[in-house]
């Protein structure tokens, strides 16, 4: 017998908490809906966990974007990143002292922070992210007690897991059940093309040229990187979006060309939240079959991710003929996955599918994948669970969050933190040189930047099985800014 248990789980505790933050900058600018980043803070939660007679360092880390977590225009980005730091310090009070499975104290973080988001007007998904701050932290410290990888954790069920307290439509599926008897070896990169990107080299201004060897143009990433996926953002400009998707098809021909015989780039589209009704979707399908140039793309068109604000997503009186289009083009839910039953309130609307983000929750993700079981023994139409990231860096949230999607059976994931951002340039070299050595199949050196390694399309997931959520090297975060004095203005 190993430890005591808790509904079958591991009895674990989580002590001093504490979080460090250190501003990233990109190598480039991202859009996304109304939003332009070209720096943020990196947040790196550390606590020491106790589980089995044993304790061990865990580490959890992401970044704090603009406009995702809360579209709310009016609020400055230091206003949303002091909410984005309270949530997860919200989400680490009913930790401490506090002893049990981590389910069940995963069901204690859920009820206050949802709680207290609620009582301050937030939106559910902030109230997500902080829960999953705290998720990854007892998932990741179980793991480097234990000595077990995240797929073994599950399989085991070692966290404790009880889908059917979840959703009772769900009783009798187990959550060993849910994900694939091994985790994947390799993993699919899906390559995001913002809205203000570069299709070609010869569309760069010179002074925009980002000089350190690696490619920034999408003809130039597509050569480089050897890409069979591509994330395609969307603005709702008919005109505008079609012009691009005519270049984007182009491009994608010819580097299908390039690749050898065979070889087909599929790609998504993310409408981040910008459509308002099912008849703007379907304008855009019916001209992109109408359009010479861009019509190829259609015949490759995987999914369309969240083309609905999250206000009126699962509002069935706005989503009139919608079932019928997700027949012929799946849609997901991504920000509108943003409590336990988000998803299944989706499913009856006719969505096909949702992402999985490690800052949207793990457990989260698992009981999507039991949905998916229980409609698949009813024969439902095939659903979808994505990899999507919030530019996601190493040395920890992209090891974290790929070892996770390993473990899931997600095919391909978008990933656009070693495009954006100049690699572990946030951490000190000698952290950033653990990486490497640690996950030398998935970190490379190129000249100064050390970044994920992409070897025709795909990452290498072999490494991943170590000890927590990936057995991430852990930062010294020694000189970064505690969350307590840390002064988000610095941005501004």
């Amino acid at each position: 017998m190993m430890g005591s248990t808790d509904s079958s789980g591991i009895a674990l505790s989580v002590h001093n908490a504490h979080g460090a933050l250190n501003i990233v900058h990109t190598r480039l600018p991202f859009r996304y809906g109304n939003a332009r980043l070209v720096a943020c803070p990196h947040l790196v939660v550390k606590a020491e966990v106790h589980a089995d007679g044993r304790r061990a360092e865990a580490v959890a880390a992401d970044n704090l974007p603009p406009l995702w977590f809360d579209k709310d225009a009016s609020k400055s980005y230091p206003q949303q990143i002091d909410e984005q730091i309270r949530v997860v310090r919200w989400a680490l009070e009913p930790l401490e002292g506090a002893t049990g499975s981590g389910f069940r104290l995963w069901q204690e973080v859920q009820a206050h922070v949802y709680a207290k988001v609620r009582a301050a007007g937030w939106p559910d998904l902030l109230a997500a992210f902080g829960v999953s701050m705290a998720e990854r932290l007892m998932w990741d410290g179980l793991g480097r007690v234990l000595g077990r990888g995240f797929h073994e954790m599950v399989r085991c069920n070692l966290f404790g897991v009880d889908l059917a307290a979840l959703d009772p439509s769900l009783k009798g599926v187990d959550i060993s059940d849910v994900i694939p008897q091994g985790p994947a070896s390799t993993v699919w990169a899906r390559h995001t093309v913002g809205l203000a990107d570069p299709i070609y080299d010869r569309e760069i201004e010179p002074g925009d040229a980002v000089l350190d060897g690696l490619p920034q143009s999408l003809a130039a990433c597509l050569a480089f990187y050897g890409y069979r996926f591509i994330k395609i953002k969307l603005s709702n400009n008919l005109e505008s979006d079609l012009e691009r998707l005519a270049q984007i098809t182009e491009v994608m021909l010819e580097a299908e060309a390039a690749q050898g015989q065979g070889v087909t780039i599929r790609c998504t589209l993310d409408g981040n939240e910008q459509y308002s009704e099912v008849a703007e979707l379907e304008e855009l399908v019916a001209k992109m079959a109408e359009h010479e140039r861009v019509r190829r793309m259609g015949e490759r068109i995987l999914f369309f991710e969240q083309p609905f604000a999250r206000d009126r997503a699962l509002n069935s009186e706005g989503l009139r003929g919608f079932a019928v289009f997700t027949q012929r083009f799946p849609v997901i839910i991504d920000e509108s996955d943003a409590t336990v039953q988000s998803y299944s309130e989706a499913l009856k609307l006719g969505y096909r599918g949702t992402s999985h983000k490690n800052c949207k929750g793990i457990v989260k993700s698992l009981l999507n994948l039991g949905r998916h079981r229980v409609h698949e023994r009813e024969g439902g139409l095939g659903l979808i669970m994505s990899g999507e990231d919030l530019t996601n860096l190493g040395p920890v949230a992209l090891v974290q969050d790929l070892a996770v999607a390993a473990a899931l059976g997600i095919e391909h994931v978008e990933r656009n933190g070693h495009h954006f951002f100049q690699g572990m340039r946030h951490v000190a070299p000698q952290d950033a040189d653990a990486a490497l050595e640690r996950h030398g199949r998935l970190f490379e050196r190129r000249g100064e930047i050390r970044t994920v390694c992409i070897r025709n399309g795909q990452m290498d997931a072999r490494g991943l099985t170590g000890p927590g959520l990936g057995d991430a090297v852990i930062p010294n975060v020694a000189t970064w800014s505690g969350w307590e004095d840390f002064d988000a203005a610095t941005l501004m």
